[in-house]
């Protein structure tokens, strides 16, 4: 059995990436991140926070730091064959692999 603090951990891990989805969809990536990075803080192998996280950085710039959440995002998803969520996770690589080619990454 798990414990009690357990599922309000796990309570409070989702009601911080639903949030943060919240935020994402109506374009305030700036609370996204927030709200993902919160998520993460208590369950730093949650591969849809590192997925939303690396989206946010995308929208906001920050190329290097959504490569990093996006790779990630699509390893933490291999390891538990969450196939639906890693084809995600490949799609947006290759797009951002399609679209940076020529930049250094460097700068974030």
């Amino acid at each position: 059995f798990r414990s009690l603090k357990s599922i309000k951990m796990d309570s409070l891990v989702e009601e911080f990436y639903n949030r943060g989805l919240a935020w994402q969809l109506i374009k305030n990536y700036k609370e996204a991140r927030a709200d993902y990075c919160r998520a993460l803080s208590i369950a730093p192998k949650f591969g849809k926070a590192h997925l939303g996280l690396g989206e946010v950085y995308l929208k906001l710039g920050q190329k290097k730091r959504a490569l990093q959440h996006l790779t990630l995002a699509k390893n933490l998803f291999s390891i538990r064959s969450d196939n639906k969520n890693m084809t995600n996770a490949l799609n947006l690589l290759r797009n951002f692999s399609r679209n940076n080619d020529d930049e250094n990454l460097t700068e974030n």
